[in-house]
């Protein structure tokens, strides 16, 4: 394993384990650790042409998963803005099809923390953008 690739798996295990905070703070303080999870970000992100790994993102937990949304919210928020190409709307379908007991609070707070500034997160599409909570996208959506 290269030192490119040890960095990223440990960044990547800081994530997956709920240290959400200090991995935003980190990408806020050096240039570096923006491209190493402009790397994850390829990783875990079916809606563009880089390497997704569908075998990684569905081995991971319910709570991972969770985590790795809540990260990637505030990453592509904040820092590496995607627009339609959010990781965002993959990874919640994922989870929304393991009946996780915290999806709506999650996909909730997706709205209220990404919506302003990217239209996309967190359903991935432009005539979604106004809604303002997840009963109120299934109801124009059923």
């Amino acid at each position: 394993m290269s030192l490119n690739e040890e960095m990223i798996s440990k960044e990547l295990k800081a994530i997956l384990s709920g240290y959400i905070e200090r991995a935003i703070d980190r990408v806020a303080k050096y240039a570096t650790t923006k491209s190493l999870f402009v790397k994850i970000h390829h990783k875990i992100n079916s809606n563009a042409t880089y390497d997704f790994d569908s075998d990684f993102v569905n081995s991971l937990s319910n709570e991972q998963l969770s985590n790795l949304i809540k990260f990637f919210t505030l990453f592509e928020t904040n820092y590496y803005n995607r627009y339609s190409v959010t990781a965002i709307p993959t990874l919640l379908e994922i989870l929304s099809g393991r009946n996780y007991e915290g999806y709506e609070t999650l996909v909730n707070w997706a709205i209220k923390t990404a919506n302003s500034k990217n239209p996309y997160i967190p359903f991935g599409a432009l005539k979604y953008a106004a809604c303002k909570s997840l009963s109120e996208y299934k109801s124009l959506v059923s």
